[in-house]
């Protein structure tokens, strides 16, 4: 078990002799590397090893200590622990353990587990499990699952091509600029808030913590806590519990309890009991409870062509009698 220094003053084929050495400034000739060697690599691979197979190295490639940057590295005949740094695209069919840095991308067939971090990506097919950080990502296959931990997403994510495994996604979404998420993401494992901003809209599936505000709207399926505010409208349907905020409003469907306050209202059905207060009211059918507080019974008498199946709530003080068989 010994320590060698891929440096291409021959060529950038790994079966070479004179490229190996045992000090990073090429002085010192040694051999190719065996079993349980540990490997720096100082340029570029560009023909990998032609075998038999060796195990157990650990494979730093373009590795900061080194100060050195490798673009390409093809990695046939060889199992261990890699890992890579800078805008290396490595290639071939390595297996065991894989971890890439910064830009680097993977092009080849990787057999075992592999952490993607930064915004490097796989391109090529893992067949393992891979696990995606900070903004790195997937546009190739993984047979296996796949877990992604990434600082933000954006309605570009797609989890890759092909997932065989669970795909688990966890983290914040963005969704802003009047851009429009029409993937579905309910069979995804792990725990999702999202934010639609700036006309900005949801015409597939969502689940999670999700807020609609400053024009942003839901055309699609929100299942989950969903809040509207500042102008933010459903014209699709929640699953869940729906809080409609600062002159939003609902137009279509919430199939659970709804809150509104702040001047927001409910034109839409709702399958559960629904809570309006601060000059609120509703004009859509509500097949649970309905309470108005404060000014948002007054609102209601004054707007009132709601059908309530359920008890109807008026927290006001009422001195006289009330008529009009059409008030809710």
């Amino acid at each position: 078990m010994s320590t060698k220094y891929f440096v291409p003053v021959v060529d950038n084929d790994w079966n070479t002799s004179g490229n190996w050495f045992s000090d990073l400034g090429a002085t010192a000739p040694d051999s190719l590397p065996v079993d349980n060697d540990t490997v720096y690599v100082c340029g570029d691979v560009t023909s990998g090893f032609a075998g038999p197979l060796v195990t157990g190295l650990t494979v730093f490639i373009g590795h900061p200590t080194t100060g050195t940057t490798v673009g390409s590295f093809v990695g046939d005949y060889l199992s261990g622990t890699f890992e890579a740094w800078d805008s290396c695209i490595l290639s071939g069919n390595p297996a065991g353990t894989l971890a890439l840095h910064d830009t680097c991308m993977f092009s080849g067939a990787f057999d075992g587990n592999a952490t993607f971090y930064a915004s490097s990506n796989n391109d090529g097919v893992i067949n393992g499990n891979a696990s995606f950080q900070t903004q790195a990502f997937n546009t190739g296959v993984i047979n296996g699952n796949a877990t992604f931990a990434l600082i933000q997403y954006d309605h570009t994510f797609t989890p890759g091509s092909s997932v065989t495994g669970t795909i688990t996604v966890n983290g914040p979404f963005y969704i802003s600029g009047g851009n429009q998420w029409g993937e579905n993401d309910s069979a995804w494992l792990g725990s999702r808030t999202w934010q639609f901003n700036n006309s900005s809209y949801n015409s597939g599936t969502v689940t999670g913590t999700v807020l609609f505000k400053g024009n942003a709207y839901n055309g699609g399926t929100a299942i989950g806590t969903v809040t509207f505010e500042a102008t933010g409208y459903n014209s699709g349907t929640v699953s869940g519990t729906a809080y409609f905020n600062a002159t939003s409003y609902n137009n279509n469907s919430v199939d659970g309890n709804a809150f509104f306050s702040n001047s927001a209202y409910n034109g839409g059905s709702i399958s559960g009991d629904a809570n309006f207060s601060d000059s609120t009211y509703s004009a859509g059918p509500i097949a649970g409870d309905a309470t108005f507080t404060a000014s948002a019974a007054a609102t209601q008498i004054k707007n009132g062509t709601a059908a309530v199946t359920g008890d109807v709530f008026l927290d006001i003080p009422i001195g006289g009698d009330i008529i009009g068989a059409g008030l809710l």
